[in-house]
Parts: C-alpha cells; sequence; structure tokens
C-alpha cells in the first residue's frame, strides 16, 4: 500500500511563515486607508473653521441659512471633494493603468480587475454625484441666507440664472454620467469615456471658489483647473491603488511604476498650477500672515513633505516591489498609507482654505 511522504517541517514552516507574513504585511491591510481621503478632510475643515468661529449664527440682524447649512456645507465638500478623487482614481486604473487595457481605439480586454475598478469607481461616484447635488442646494442657502428646506423652490433659478449655479449643477450632471458609464462598463474603452466625463465634472469647480473674485481672474481660474485636476489624478491613483493592490498579485509593480510616473507629472502640475493659485491671490508677502495665508503655508509645508515620501517611493520602495521579500513590499504598503494619510490633511487644509476670505486686495 503506498505511502504518502512526510512534509518536511522545515519547507512547511517557511510556508507558513510566508503566508503569515503576506497576511501581515499585503495590501489587505491598508486597504481602508483611502477611506480617510472622505473623512479626515471633513474633520479637518470643520476643525479649523470651528477654531475661527465659523461657521457661526448670523448677528446684527444678517440671514441665517440654519444650522444644515453652517456645518453641512464643509462636510459636503470634504466628502465630494475625496469621492470625486476617488472616482477618478479607479477609473484611471481602469482605463489606462491596469494591465490588458491596451491602447485607445483598439477593443481592450476586460478582466476581474478593471470590473472591480469600474464597480468602485461607480460607488464612489454615486457619492460624488450626491453630494454635488446636496452643495447645489446648501450653496444656494449659503447665498441667500435661508434655510434650504424652506426655499427648494429657488434652487431652480439659481441654476438657470447664476453662474455658480450653473457650474455647481453641470458638475453634478457629469459626475452622474461617469457613474453611470462605470456601472455599465463592459470594455475598457466605456471607462475611458466615464474618465472624461469624471475630467470634465472636475473643470467647473474652478468657477466656484476664491478664483472668481481674485485680482488676476484668469490666472486664478485656469490655476485652479489645473490644481484640481493634477491633484484628483495624483490623489486618486493612489488611493486607486491601495483599493485594488489585494488583486493586483504580480502586475502590482507594473501598475504601480506606470501611477508613479503619472504621479509625478501631477505632482509637477498641482504645485506650479498651486504656486500660480497663490499668486492670484496674494498681492503681498503680508499676506502670509493672515489666516489665509497661514492655511496656505500649512497646505505647501504638507505639500512638500508629500513629494518627500514619492521620491522615496521612486527611490527606494518601487524598485525593490518585484523581489519576493516580503518585508520589501511591506515597505512600499507603508508607506503608501501614510502618504494616503497625509494626502487626506491636504484635502482638509484645501477644503478649509476654500472656505476662508483671502485678504482684501489693496
Amino acid at each position: 500500500m503506498p505511502t504518502t511522504p512526510a512534509a518536511d517541517p522545515v519547507t512547511e514552516t517557511g510556508r507558513s511563515a510566508t503566508a503569515s507574513g503576506s497576511r501581515r504585511t499585503g495590501p489587505t491591510r491598508v486597504v481602508w486607508m483611502p477611506l480617510l481621503l472622505l473623512l479626515v478632510p471633513s474633520a479637518i475643515c470643520l476643525g479649523v473653521l470651528a477654531s475661527r468661529g465659523i461657521p457661526s449664527p448670523a448677528v446684527l440682524g444678517l440671514p441665517d441659512p440654519g444650522l444644515l447649512t453652517r456645518w453641512g456645507l464643509p462636510v459636503v465638500r470634504g466628502l465630494r471633494d475625496g469621492s470625486a478623487a476617488l472616482t477618478i482614481g479607479l477609473l484611471l486604473m481602469g482605463a489606462a493603468l491596469l494591465p490588458g487595457a491596451g491602447p485607445p481605439g483598439r477593443r481592450a480586454s476586460f478582466e476581474s480587475g478593471h470590473l472591480r475598478a469600474a464597480r468602485l469607481a461607480a460607488a464612489f461616484g454615486l457619492m460624488w454625484t450626491a453630494c454635488a447635488a446636496l452643495l447645489l442646494g446648501l450653496t444656494y442657502s449659503e447665498l441667500v441666507g435661508v434655510p434650504l428646506a424652506s426655499d427648494l423652490a429657488g434652487v431652480l433659478p439659481f441654476v438657470t440664472g447664476v453662474g455658480l449655479g450653473r457650474s455647481l449643477a453641470t458638475s453634478a450632471v457629469l459626475s452622474l454620467a461617469a457613474t453611470c458609464l462605470a456601472a455599465l462598463a463592459t470594455r475598457a474603452t466605456t471607462l475611458r469615456w466615464a474618465l472624461a466625463a469624471a475630467a470634465a465634472a472636475v473643470l467647473p469647480l474652478a468657477l466656484t471658489g476664491h478664483a472668481l473674485g481674485a485680482a488676476h481672474r484668469d490666472l486664478a481660474v485656469g490655476a485652479q483647473a489645473a490644481h484640481v485636476m493634477g491633484a484628483s489624478v495624483w490623489v486618486g491613483g493612489l488611493g486607486a491603488l491601495l483599493l485594488l493592490g489585494s488583486g493586483l498579485g504580480p502586475e502590482l509593480p507594473s501598475v504601480a511604476s506606470r501611477y508613479s510616473t503619472l504621479a509625478g507629472a501631477a505632482y509637477v502640475v498641482t504645485a506650479v498650477s498651486g504656486v500660480c493659485a497663490a499668486l492670484a491671490q496674494l498681492d503681498a508677502w503680508s499676506g502670509l500672515r493672515t489666516s489665509y495665508g497661514l492655511l496656505l503655508s500649512a497646505k505647501a509645508l504638507a505639500f512638500v513633505c508629500l513629494g518627500a515620501v514619492g521620491w522615496g517611493h521612486r527611490r527606494w520602495t518601487l524598485p525593490r516591489l518585484a523581489e519576493a521579500d516580503e518585508r520589501r513590499r511591506a515597505a512600499f504598503w507603508r508607506l503608501a498609507a501614510a502618504e494616503v494619510a497625509l494626502m487626506a490633511v491636504v484635502l482638509g487644509l484645501a477644503g478649509a482654505l476654500s472656505g476662508t476670505p483671502p485678504p482684501a486686495h489693496g
């Protein structure tokens, strides 16, 4: 009667250690980190504004839009920005960075990774669309100084007759289109159309902030548009990499390398456009001593730190990612998780900055 060979205890121990190491250091341990992009920006924005007494009740007879609007605006804005970045990053992964996507114009394969990216993009896109619609109503409520529930009928004239309302509505409609395309996608080509719609959806947001009132309006609007787009690709791409990392397997090094190249370009675009936007808002160095200037400085410092982390990725972790060494892969995931956390802080500071009046131009 044949006997089954006894298992080598050394080999089995090695396998157990490897499996245990994979469980300890694999991407499943950091897959939740992109959720910080949804939670942290709103928390930081609320904390910064509350420390300055904003949002505050109306005084001296000024109209009060109500508690929901005053506190809801920064929360919804933070959720919108985070969900928009993740939607764009996931669509970018499925449309261009995952293996098998193929060049534009050719029928591309649609594998399980693409399907997962598409469905996650649809989920975050649904959140983005809901926040965009709610933000439209809350913005109207803040402008007219009445609670949203008491004047819902006024939102339609705001959309049709006011430039700010049209920009917010256009962004909401385009985000809905991107969400529907992602939910129905069965080809990478469809994801490219969804990505185009999502990219178009963030551009009108450049017309909804301080850029319109800047001393150099054209420079401010153009810089803000480039800033929002660059940040969405850079932040959302890393968030998508963490969300999809557990299913990439041996393709992880190539996907991470493609993302790193794109992230480097997006970082430069975000940095240059950010400097241009700051110059459009600040007439003198003294503006850095205002509340707006201090927030801008804190955001710039965090941004520089992110650049250092990205350089660390390119210098140390990415070249070693293809090696069959769990400790080195763990270093990549730990650094990526720290980078996402810092990105969430930057998004929060950006949200607080958008709710802070820039210094008056002399």
